[in-house]
């Protein structure tokens, strides 16, 4: 129980630490650092989209952006820089990963395509059969 509680505590550095080392990777796309680095300036930045002072909506933005970052780095990023780069443990990832994907079921298509793509009407990677 107790390593199950430490290793929750620990993903969101870990996820941290990935994203800065995946920022200083060739093998990841100008377009996947660019969707990092714009989700840690929002994140320092003491503006929201939605106030944090809201009860349970205030903070459903930053819970969105978070899990968007996790499905860029897991389904958009290769994957063997994702795991030369993670310092937890595969099963933490893997479930991280889960997570972030049946959160950002609830995130419109249309938003992904525009975030991914660029406003293109191509499909996401996730759309592809």
């Amino acid at each position: 129980m107790l390593s199950t509680a430490k290793q929750a505590a620990m993903f969101v550095p870990h996820v941290v630490m990935l994203a800065a080392r995946l920022a200083n990777d060739d093998r990841v796309s100008v377009r996947a650092k660019a969707l990092l680095a714009a989700a840690a300036v929002y994140f320092a930045s003491p503006l929201d989209l939605l106030p944090d002072w809201i009860p349970v909506i205030g903070q459903l933005d930053d819970l969105l952006l978070a899990a968007l970052v996790i499905d860029v780095i897991i389904n958009h990023v290769d994957p063997a820089a994702v795991r030369e780069h993670w310092r937890g443990s595969p099963r933490e990832l893997a479930i991280g990963g889960r997570v972030a994907a049946v959160i950002c079921f609830f995130i419109p298509s249309r938003l992904k395509r525009r975030i991914f793509l660029g406003g293109s009407r191509e499909r996401t990677p996730d759309q592809q059969g």
